[in-house]
Order: C-alpha cells, then sequence, then structure tokens
C-alpha cells in the first residue's frame, strides 16, 4: 500500500516503507474531480504550475493514511484540506483565488461562488447565474435565475424560473417552462409545459403537450392531447385525436379525429377519423371519415368525398372514355352515358340541327306505344321555332308524337315538352310548332311516342354514340311503353335498347 503523511513540513509518499515522492506540502494541490471517476483517483500535482503537473497518480483504493486507514473520497478530501494547499472556499484548485466555482456544502456538486447557487445533486453542476438548483443526478444549469433542475441527467441551458423535472428533460431557455416528463424537450419561449414522456415544444406562448411523443412547434396556446400529435404553430389549436392528429396552423382549429389533419385557417374542425380540412374557415368534417374540406363553411355529410364551394378543371387527362356529372347535394358521380353525348354547332336561321353526331340515314319501324329518347346537348344555346319529323313508311291511322325530357343522373326525367298527334297516314315532313330554349352544355332527352309500327328516318345505331353498357353489349337510346298520348310527367324507370334513334329535326 502508498502511505501519505506529512513529515518536517513535506508530504511524504511512501510504497510499502520506501520513500517515492517529498515534497513541501503547501505547493501541493489535489484534483478533486479525480476522486469521483470510474475509479477514483488520487492525483496530487504542483499547484504553481497547475494541473497538468501532476507529481502523483494512483487509485485511491491503494492510499493509506499515516495509520495505514484507507483513504475514502471524504477522508483523502479532509486530509489535503488538512495539511495541504487545498482551499474548499477556492473551489478545490489548491489555493488558487482565482476560480469562480466552489464544491457545494456535501462536496457532491459544482457551482458558482457568488449568486446563491446549490448543486446539490451528485455530479450535478450550476455553470452561473443566481438562485438556482440542480438536484438531479447528473443534472446541469448552465446559468439564469431561479431555475431547477430537477430531474436526473436533466439539463436548463439558461432562463428564467424554468423547472426540468422530468430525467434527461430538457430546456433550453426562455421563461417559466416546465418538462414533467423522462426526455421531454422545450426549446424557449415562455409558460410552456411538456408534460409527458417524449415530448418536444419548440418555442412560443403558454403552449401545452400532454400526450406522449407529440410536438409544439411554436406559436400561443395551442394544446395536444392526441398522441404522436402535431401543432405546427398559429394560435388556440387543439390536437386532441386518440393519435397522429396534425394541425399546421391557424387559429382556434380542432382535430379530434385520429389520424385528422387540418392545414390552417381558423374556426375548422376535422373530427372524422382520417377527414382533413386544408384551410378556409368554419368547417367541419362532422365525424365523417375520410372526408375532404377544400373552402369555407362547409359541413361535410358523408364519408370518403370531398368538399368544395366550387370546382374549376383547368386541364384533364384523358380517362378511358370515362364522364362525371353533379348529382344530389352537389355529389360528383360517374355519368353512364359512357361518352355518348351529342354537341351540336348553331346553325342558320331557318336550318335544322338533329340530335345525332353522324348523319348516316337509316329507317326505324315504330313499335307500338313505344316511347323512345335519345340524349342531346347543344353547344350553343338556342331556341326553337319548330320540331319535325319525316314519315318514310306510313300506315293508315297511325300517329306519332315529339316528346322533350330534362335529365337526371344521366336518364331521362320531368317531361318539358309533348307535340299534338302528327299524322302518320302519309309520308314526309311532319312539323309541330315548339319554342323551346334549349341551354348550351345541358342534357335533354328527345324522341317520338309511336302509335303502331309505322317507319320514320332515323340514324342507325352504327352511327350513334352508346350511352351505357349491359354487359357486352352498347346501348344508344332509352325507352317506356305508356299507353299512346299519355306520357307520364316523370318518364321513371327506362329500358335501354340497341337501335336506330328517330331524326327529330330542331329548325330555328
Amino acid at each position: 500500500m502508498i502511505k501519505l503523511q506529512i513529515v518536517d513540513g513535506s508530504l511524504q509518499v511512501s510504497n510499502n516503507g520506501t520513500i517515492i515522492l517529498v515534497a513541501p506540502k503547501n505547493s501541493c494541490a489535489i484534483d478533486v474531480l479525480a476522486l469521483y471517476d470510474a475509479i477514483p483517483l488520487a492525483v496530487i500535482y504542483n499547484k504553481y504550475l497547475g494541473t497538468s503537473t501532476n507529481i502523483f497518480t494512483q487509485p485511491l483504493a491503494n492510499c493509506v493514511d499515516s495509520l495505514d486507514v484507507p483513504f475514502s473520497v471524504n477522508t483523502f478530501i479532509d486530509f489535503a484540506e488538512a495539511n495541504l494547499g487545498f482551499d474548499t472556499a477556492s473551489g478545490g484548485c489548491g489555493g488558487c483565488s482565482t476560480s469562480p466555482f466552489q464544491y457545494n456544502a456535501n462536496l457532491s456538486g459544482i457551482q458558482p461562488i457568488v449568486g446563491s447557487n446549490n448543486a446539490s445533486g451528485t455530479l450535478s453542476t450550476i455553470g452561473g447565474g443566481s438562485d438556482n438548483t440542480s438536484s438531479g443526478y447528473h443534472s446541469t444549469i448552465g446559468g439564469g435565475d431561479c431555475s431547477t433542475a430537477f430531474g436526473d441527467h436533466s439539463t436548463i441551458g439558461g432562463g428564467l424560473l424554468n423547472s426540468s423535472n422530468g430525467n434527461c428533460s430538457t430546456i433550453g431557455g426562455g421563461g417559466c417552462n416546465t418538462t414533467c416528463n423522462s426526455f421531454a424537450f422545450v426549446g424557449g419561449g415562455c409558460c410552456n409545459t411538456a408534460s409527458n414522456c417524449f415530448t418536444t415544444i419548440g418555442g412560443g406562448l403558454c403552449n401545452l403537450v400532454n400526450s406522449q411523443n407529440s410536438t409544439i412547434s411554436g406559436g400561443s396556446q395551442n394544446y395536444v392531447s392526441g398522441i404522436l400529435s402535431t401543432i405546427g404553430g398559429g394560435f388556440c389549436n387543439c390536437a386532441s385525436g386518440t393519435v397522429y392528429a396534425t394541425i399546421g396552423g391557424g387559429k382556434s382549429n380542432t382535430a379530434s379525429g385520429s389520424h385528422s389533419t387540418i392545414g390552417g385557417g381558423s374556426c375548422n374542425t376535422a373530427s372524422g377519423c382520417f377527414s382533413a380540412i386544408l384551410g378556409g374557415t368554419t368547417n367541419n368534417t362532422n365525424s365523417c371519415t375520410c372526408a375532404m374540406i377544400v373552402g369555407n363553411n362547409i359541413t361535410a355529410n358523408r364519408s370518403c368525398t370531398t368538399f368544395v364551394n366550387d370546382l374549376t378543371v383547368t386541364s384533364m387527362a384523358s380517362c378511358s372514355g370515362c364522364s362525371i356529372q353533379v348529382s344530389t347535394n352537389g355529389l360528383l358521380t360517374a355519368n353512364n352515358l359512357n361518352g355518348g353525348i351529342h354537341a351540336f354547332i348553331k346553325p342558320s336561321a331557318g336550318c335544322s340541327i338533329t340530335q345525332v353526331l353522324t348523319p348516316s340515314v337509316s329507317t326505324l319501324t315504330g313499335t307500338t306505344n313505344r316511347l323512345l329518347v335519345a340524349p342531346f346537348i347543344p353547344a350553343q344555346t338556342i331556341t326553337s321555332a319548330s320540331l319535325y319529323i319525316n314519315v318514310s313508311t306510313l300506315l293508315v291511322g297511325s300517329n306519332a308524337q315529339i316528346l322533350v325530357y330534362s335529365n337526371l343522373n344521366g336518364k331521362p326525367d320531368t317531361r318539358l315538352y309533348q307535340s299534338a298527334n302528327l299524322d302518320c297516314s302519309t309520308t314526309g315532313i311532319k312539323t309541330a310548332i315548339a319554342v323551346l330554349t334549349f341551354t348550351a352544355g345541358t342534357t335533354y332527352w328527345v324522341g317520338i311516342q309511336f302509335s303502331s309500327t309505322q317507319s320514320v328516318t332515323s340514324f342507325g345505331s352504327s352511327s350513334v354514340i352508346a350511352i351505357a353498357w349491359s354487359g357486352v353489349g352498347a346501348q344508344t337510346a332509352f325507352f317506356i311503353t305508356p299507353a299512346f298520348g299519355s306520357a307520364p310527367a316523370t318518364f321513371g324507370t327506362p329500358t335501354g335498347v340497341s337501335s336506330g334513334i328517330p331524326l327529330v329535326g330542331i329548325t330555328l
């Protein structure tokens, strides 16, 4: 064993009776921090030359005093204070009066000499400031005033009245910020609280994160209570969904549905699971799952639907012939016309147009009482003077009527016009006076009802575009079979058919 003792005013060190070092005791100082290494060391250096001039280094466990009693950390410090140039008032720097630091009363931490700080935790450190307390094991306060690092391995960079209570939690600075659980982080700002584990507040004012693994980047008076949820910033926003709720910013927004998202805006509520609001104001997904809102003052009323105030498409790529239409409550639905739209350029006055696309004329033989219609969509708004058909094969006593219906969901709906009987006992043009306005882009259903089996000029099924498909068969028109002259006010449920469609001319 190595014995350290004072002999005739000098430090004498011997190893099993053999003297290995003699040095004036007042020139010797100890390195107190080395006593707290994983293997405590007794380190003595020349205080006049600095800590790099070690004259003795041995494991403390190998050292004994003059009575052969093994040293402990505390008894070795007592020996140095009593006999060497060690001065507790100067922080253990071997009598040097220039160090601004000292050990705390328990010799367990390091703190400034001035400022009424208390590094009471084992191996805790306070770098500066005043009235700070670092009571957690291995805790640190860089500076500032009146802050407390309670948690083990917790850190406060600076600021005022900050409190780092969770183990391994961190507060960068600011004022009146609090971390309450393990691995929580507050970067700065004022009056922010990260109260659960693995939570983060970047900064801002009066923000609160109450669920684990959640984040508020900044802003003011924002609140997160959902796990793994995020608020980017803004004012008075709340991410309360059970999990994965997100608010980018804005004011007074609430993301209460799991996996819900609000980009920004104000007074929006995303209450449906997986629902989203881009922005705007006073929108509500109304607990509808996967509902999306783009606009203002919209309340969702169905799941898996996107709601907008208005929609403008500036370009549309080809989509295999698909088409859409606006249905009840603004719902966009597939148009079962499958591209079968007959559009027309407005002719000069006195000329005629029909509801077909290609001019391949054929003959259609009627079926008794059948009311047969096909779609007509004008490219420009027009007003007719009359409508006509052409009887190609007469049948004595037979008649026909021309009818026009409105459109609903791609099928004929409400009767808009019904002509008087057109006599088919002779061939030729049969005209009905009809002053009707056809609005550009609006779908109308135009056709005739046969009283018998007379024939009229038509366009063959190969000359028109299919309006629907049934299995592998194309349908070119719809029909119903009411009593002749009794065309219903509402068309009802039609039957699709693959046939030619009657030529109905429109004269302006």
